[in-house]
């Protein structure tokens, strides 16, 4: 338990406070377009919880592309797995959108493929893995724990609502 505590105590002592920073800064011109949130497994529940705290909080529409599961479930059938938030995201999405996506590798096809046409924050760990996904914005997590990087994406999310609210 010590020992959980102390990884998660040094993760936060390394998080870079301006990518952060940065993040709100973009968030806070959003204006009145919308953030969409994309993660899958325990990220996915993250970004069903940040879309309630953004909403209700702080009072920008957002919308997490993993709590339509009809709509995944029949992309991933009918047509890819890689395409189930894209192409929720090619019919919804309007120019000056954002989009955040949680991963604990950074390396999930089915977010990757949004990199290239939305403008995207990305919040990862696993600093390791050279594959990772290019966004335009980052906030990097230095560990490799999933559990510790799972924490941390709420961790993160929770002070940038605090900066917005």
């Amino acid at each position: 338990m010590k020992e959980y505590i102390l990884e998660f105590c040094n993760t936060i002592d390394k998080l870079c406070l301006s990518e952060i920073e940065q993040v709100v800064s973009i968030l806070k011109k959003i204006d009145n377009n919308t953030v969409w949130l994309a993660g899958n497994g325990g990220s996915a529940a993250t970004a069903y919880h940040t879309q309630n705290d953004l909403i209700k909080m702080c009072g920008i529409k957002a919308i997490s592309l993993a709590s339509n599961i009809e709509t995944i479930l029949a992309y991933g059938n009918d047509c890819s797995f890689n395409d189930i938030f894209k192409k929720q995201l090619d019919i919804f999405a309007q120019q000056n959108d954002v989009v955040i996506l949680f991963s604990s590798s950074g390396t999930s096809k089915n977010l990757d493929v949004l990199s290239d046409k939305y403008k995207t924050i990305g919040i990862f760990g696993n600093l390791q893995n050279h594959n990772r996904i290019k966004c335009d914005y980052m906030i990097n997590i230095d560990s490799m724990d999933i559990q510790i990087i799972e924490d941390m994406h709420s961790v993160i999310m929770h002070i940038i609502c605090r900066q917005l609210c």
